[in-house]
């Protein structure tokens, strides 16, 4: 990439060159910006990032610049990279699961949490659609039965969204009706049949996608697939997660007012020991009065810590705060909140923080109130104004940083991501993607070939 043939210092092109700097060979010729080239792991395309479009979206094209493709429609979508993805085969007998199972799709940096999931299937065909068991687990344990016991009969390369906002439900079996394009609102119109492990137990499962709704997108994303009854089998070409992400958005009203969402929170899993340290980030902090917002973190067991209450004065401009027991001072009372790493600071009796947090105060003042738990399970940041005469503000993402006595560094948790996108079965594309205007939009794909065989 490089603004040398441009119009102006942003107006950045493509370029290929040998490895000795020989032949170098402009791709892309376009005012706008040209961004965040890389190879296929085959060699055979090269994914970007332009605005040639509008917003930043991602393109594919041939390693000679012809073949252009758009992959995302207005998705502010940059810094692409690929990624191998596994076949994955399940065998058409009853309660058969997928091999691997389940398929996994992860996702890192993305910043906000969870304020809305599509879910897209794409190229199913299947001899006997009423058999197919499909469940969807995000990051923080949360399930959704997508389709399970809908439709008759045989399906042929069908791509099926999945929205809440769509205006209805596949048809049932025994309607005649088929599965087709849609969008349709999951689809379960039997009780919950049981997944193999491992799977989520017990079902049932949830039946809307908002069960992820302020959630962090970051982590691994699963898909089960089962056949229930043995006879017929397919194939899903794919599958994608559209997911939008927003900042905390911190209201002003009656006071107090919490923030949305609230709780905001983060799941810790696979953490061996108990807490032996525990920091807390704030990224992207901005409020037009630091003085009214109170900000207090609770940990899977129930107890809490106020982080910031009543301190400083004035506005607060995308600070990134990190709470550390082992930093110099907290915040001094008549200084501005800036970026950088304090104790946790309360200069006044806890405020009452609306439910469900937990009540009553007082909470704990030093984060070493959470050692010697475990630290796997849901933590919980809420976030308050306490005073109506200000404005509103937003946190753009929270994060942990947890260390254990069976860890010797600490291990991040945190609502901040990457997205993922598949133009070619194969492969899994990533991009992290920027803000537009107050959301972060993903578009995730998954490649699966072979998803179900005969």
């Amino acid at each position: 990439m490089s603004n040398r043939d441009g119009t102006s210092e942003s107006n950045y092109e493509i370029y290929v060159v040998n490895a000795d700097g020989t032949a170098v060979t402009r791709l892309t010729n376009n005012p706008n910006v040209d961004s965040g080239p890389a190879w296929s792991p085959d060699g055979s395309r090269i994914v970007f990032s332009s605005d040639r479009d509008g917003p930043f979206d991602l393109y594919t094209m041939n390693p000679d610049g012809t073949g252009l493709t758009r992959l995302t429609v207005k998705a502010d979508a940059s810094h692409p990279e690929w990624q191998p993805v596994p076949r994955v085969a399940v065998p058409a007998s009853g309660g058969a699961a997928s091999s691997p199972y389940p398929s996994t799709l992860d996702v890192s940096r993305m910043r906000g949490l969870v304020s809305d999931v599509d879910v897209t299937l794409t190229g199913l065909s299947h001899a006997r659609s009423q058999d197919l068991d499909v469940v969807l687990v995000g990051p923080g344990g949360q399930a959704v039965t997508l389709l399970s016991d809908s439709a008759d009969g045989s399906v042929a390369g069908a791509s099926l969204t999945f929205d809440d906002e769509a205006p209805s439900v596949l048809p049932a079996v025994g309607s005649g009706g088929r599965l087709a394009p849609g969008p349709w609102q999951v689809t379960n119109y039997g009780s919950g049949d049981p997944m193999p492990g491992p799977a989520p137990s017990p079902a049932p499962y949830g039946n809307r996608l908002d069960v992820f709704d302020g959630t962090s997108p970051v982590g691994t994303w699963t898909l089960y697939v089962a056949d229930d009854t043995i006879g017929g089998g397919g194939v899903i070409a794919g599958w994608s997660l559209a997911i939008t992400t927003a900042p905390i958005v911190i209201r002003n009203g009656a006071t107090p007012t919490p923030a949305a969402p609230y709780p905001a929170t983060v799941s810790v899993s696979g953490l061996a020991g108990n807490v032996t340290d525990v920091d807390v980030t704030l990224t992207g902090l901005s409020a037009p009065r630091g003085q009214d917002l109170d900000v207090v973190v609770v940990d899977p067991r129930g107890d809490a810590v106020t982080v910031l209450s009543d301190t400083s004065r004035g506005p607060v401009d995308g600070a990134t705060i990190v709470f550390d027991d082992a930093a110099r001072s907290p915040f001094q009372a008549s200084d501005p909140i800036t970026s950088g790493v304090f104790q946790v600071t309360n200069y006044e009796q806890d405020d009452p923080m609306p439910a469900p947090a937990p009540d009553p105060a007082p909470y704990g003042r030093r984060l070493d109130t959470f050692s010697g738990i475990d630290p796997n399970g849901t933590w919980s940041l809420y976030v308050v104004d306490d005073d109506g005469a200000g404005g509103t503000g937003s946190i753009d993402a929270w994060s942990l940083q947890i260390t254990t006595d069976a860890v010797s560094t600490s291990v991040t948790f945190r609502s901040a991501g990457r997205a993922l996108t598949s133009p070619q079965p194969g492969a899994a594309l990533h991009a992290a993607l920027a803000r537009v205007l107050g959301s972060f939009v993903g578009l995730f794909a998954h490649t699966l070939a072979n998803l179900l065989t005969t």
